[in-house]
């Protein structure tokens, strides 16, 4: 689901009703694991959850304030995942997915409209390093450098029909742990 149809006026009560019934059901296990002297650790986890939920509800409530706020303006909102920052200066960027499934045969189809966010963002900040970064089931990833000229094509239908980048599926390496380990290393050092 994009990040736009969770804040569309009649979906964002029902996103916010969601968080709250999963919050509250993290918090009955973290109870019933303090009264039965649980694992710290996993209470530790299950809180961390718990704020990762709460920043989930905060950005699509600033979302939500935004597309109000636009009026007849056309914009898009992306947030940005994760910044690599060594030695005083930015180096690299990651905006990282989660599949159940990738199984690509020409393209991996990316949103349009945070692809041209992320492009324009890595122009602006002279990053040569900008990938998306799928994690994958049984250990295995993708990585894609974001790079100019990808096809924007729509794709989907009804109200999953939207504007979607083609990246050519050569441009991506799937890799296992251990090779993408190598991978960062490589990139860290490198700088």
């Amino acid at each position: 689901m994009n990040k736009i149809d969770l804040i569309k006026e009649n979906s964002i009560d029902y996103s916010m009703q969601a968080i709250d019934l999963a919050k509250s059901i993290i918090n009955s296990k973290i109870l019933e694991l303090m009264t039965l002297n649980g694992n710290q650790e996993v209470i530790d986890g299950l809180q961390f959850v718990i704020n990762k939920l709460d920043e989930l509800k905060t950005n699509l409530k600033t979302s939500h304030i935004l597309l109000k706020a636009q009026g007849s303006m056309k914009i898009s909102i992306t947030d940005i995942d994760t910044i690599i920052h060594k030695d005083g200066r930015v180096i690299a960027g990651l905006e990282q997915k989660y599949r159940r499934d990738a199984f690509y045969q020409k393209y991996v189809p990316i949103n349009a409209s945070q692809y041209i966010t992320l492009l324009d963002i890595k122009r602006k900040l002279g990053l040569n390093k900008f990938y998306y970064f799928y994690h994958l089931p049984k250990g295995r990833y993708i990585l894609l450098p974001i790079s100019n000229g990808w096809k924007i094509q729509k794709l989907g239908e009804g109200h999953t029909r939207t504007s979607y980048a083609l990246a050519p599926i050569e441009e991506a390496k799937n890799m296992g742990e251990r090779e993408v380990v190598q991978f960062f290393k490589d990139l860290l050092r490198g700088w």
